[in-house]
Order: C-alpha cells, then sequence, then structure tokens
C-alpha cells in the first residue's frame, strides 16, 4: 500500500484520536485505535492485532521482537487470526500452514466511535482459486469486528455465500504477555479432558489448575465460557470470555522450541502464553451454505490483589 492509500482510509474511516491509519516503517498498512487510555494496534495483512494497552495496566499482548513484518508473512504475537482452517490443512500439506487468513490483505468496511468503544470491521472474501477443492461457486466471506473500551472485544463471522458446505476450523491465536510463564496458574482448566500435541495427540485429564514449567501445546476440551490467567508477577488477573468456540488451545514453546524459530525471541517463551478459543481441525464445523458461523473473546484485566496476603 502507498501513503496515499492511508490518506483515503483515514479521510473514510479515520478520526483523529480514536482511528487513525497509518504505514509501519516496512511500509505496512495498520491502524491504530484509541479509547480514553487504552490503545490497541491493528494490521491490515492478516487484521492481526499486534499490540494493546488497557489504561494503564501493563501491555496485554505478547509480540516477538524478532518478528517478520514483510508482506505475505506471518507476524508472531499478537492475535493472529487461524482461518479457515487450524493447523495443517486436513488433506493438502501444500497448503499455508493455519490457513489464508493470516496473510491476507483486509479490507476497512466500517469504523465505530461511541461513547463506551472504539470500534473498526474488516472483510476478507475467499473464491476461486481457493475454493477450488470444493468445486463451489460463490465465497466464502470473513468478517472480523474490533472493539476497544476498557477490554477487547473480537469476533469472527465465516459467512459461506457459496453452493458447497465448508469445512471449517479456526482460532484466535492470542499470545498474551506474562511477568513469567512458570509463575502463571489457569485454575480454570482443572478437570477438563485434552489433547496432548506433544505426546502424540495422548488424551489427558487436567487434575489440577494448570501450571506451566514445560514447553506445551493442549487442545483443552469442552472449556467453560470464562478462563482466567493468573499472573502474581505482573499482579493481574486477565480473563477470557469466549462464545462460539469448541476449545480452547494452550502453548507455550518452551526453551527450546523458542530458540528453533527464527522470528521468536530466544528468552522469549519467558513472557508469554498462548491461550486461544478455537475450532480445532478434528472437530471443524460443516458450514453448509448461507449460514453463518460466529467465534469471538473478550479480555479484561484487574488486580490479582484479592489473591494476596
Amino acid at each position: 500500500m502507498q501513503q496515499s492509500d492511508m490518506d483515503r482510509c483515514n479521510a473514510q474511516y479515520g478520526r483523529p484520536g480514536r482511528v487513525e491509519f497509518s504505514l509501519d516503517v516496512h511500509g505496512q498498512a495498520r491502524v491504530e485505535l484509541r479509547f480514553k487510555d487504552s490503545t490497541l494496534m491493528v494490521y491490515l495483512q492478516g487484521a492481526h492485532v499486534t499490540a494493546c494497552q488497557l489504561g494503564a495496566d501493563a501491555a496485554l499482548l505478547w509480540t516477538s521482537q524478532s518478528a517478520n513484518y514483510q508482506p505475505g508473512k506471518a507476524i508472531r504475537g499478537g492475535i493472529p487470526l487461524c482461518w479457515p482452517w487450524f493447523g495443517a490443512h486436513p488433506s493438502r500439506p501444500d497448503h499455508p500452514q493455519h490457513g489464508y487468513a493470516r496473510t491476507s490483505g483486509f479490507d476497512v468496511i466500517n469504523s465505530d466511535f461511541e461513547d463506551d468503544f472504539t470500534g473498526i470491521q474488516l472483510r476478507l472474501v475467499l473464491a476461486t482459486p481457493e475454493l477450488s477443492e470444493w468445486h463451489a461457486d460463490g465465497d466464502i466471506e470473513l468478517t472480523v469486528t474490533l472493539r476497544l473500551s476498557d477490554a477487547l472485544w473480537l469476533q469472527l463471522d465465516t459467512h459461506n455465500r457459496s453452493t458447497a458446505t465448508m469445512p471449517v476450523s479456526l482460532a484466535l491465536h492470542s499470545y498474551f504477555n506474562v511477568g513469567d510463564v512458570a509463575q502463571i496458574s489457569m485454575p480454570g482448566l482443572a478437570g477438563l479432558g485434552y489433547i496432548d500435541k506433544l505426546r502424540a495427540g495422548e488424551r489427558r485429564q487436567q487434575m489440577a489448575p494448570l501450571v506451566i514449567n514445560e514447553a506445551i501445546d493442549r487442545i483443552y476440551l469442552d472449556p467453560p465460557q470464562s478462563i482466567e490467567i493468573h499472573d502474581p508477577v505482573l499482579n493481574r488477573r486477565v480473563q477470557v470470555r469466549s462464545w462460539g468456540n469448541t476449545e480452547l488451545v494452550v502453548w507455550n514453546p518452551g526453551a527450546e522450541g523458542a530458540r528453533a524459530m527464527i522470528d521468536f525471541d530466544d528468552a522469549g517463551y519467558v513472557e508469554m502464553v498462548c491461550v486461544e478459543p478455537a475450532i480445532a481441525s478434528d472437530n471443524r464445523v460443516l458450514l453448509v451454505p448461507g449460514a453463518t458461523l460466529t467465534v469471538g473473546q473478550e479480555i479484561t484485566s484487574t488486580q490479582l490483589v484479592s489473591d494476596v496476603g
């Protein structure tokens, strides 16, 4: 994109101090949302949230200092959108990991300047050749709605406007900033069954609140609507309230995994945990023609003072 494109976006959808479009140092288009003391940065490639600050709280999200901001490359951190499949494509290994959304350019279709939030809406439309494997006429559309207030609200609406039934899986691949991953806990996962992807998909049971002291990649089944990350180092409780998802993915690469990724800071694993409302690939939705699938999350942060002393 060119600066002239940003000027047009600012003229049509922007408002100084609330919604402002710009190019980063790599020439990538992005938009900053503000609401009172809260800020949100979103890249148009991938409708990708890369940073969020809720009031005077510490940064909500973690983004790697080694992240790649080049066109066609997924950004490591923030909230990548995995869509219309999660992980590897179920039958085509040549297709991109986690689907098309992360590296596709989104169009801006609306902005909001309400008294209680600032918002923006982005859209991605897939038609042929992306849908050729389903022999479908028409298209499948992803609408991403973001609202910033004293919370971060994010919703994905998948509309099947084609003639074929579409298999859809997805994840809101949220990287949360933490003080020390070894000291956080997630009590809401106690009692849940999960698939352990680091142990050949073995089915296990979470018997106590989750504590992370090694690499982890788990798909928790039938999670509650609300999950909390208790972080004593940052003295906060991050609540993730989700809807439309059937699973919750928890991921941290650990020291060895972090070193193996060129776009992941070597020590970054200490400062992050991914908690992802998801519809995982084995549980994908068969979206019939004309149907809509809605998945979303609202993230808030409060002090953890009640758990201290």
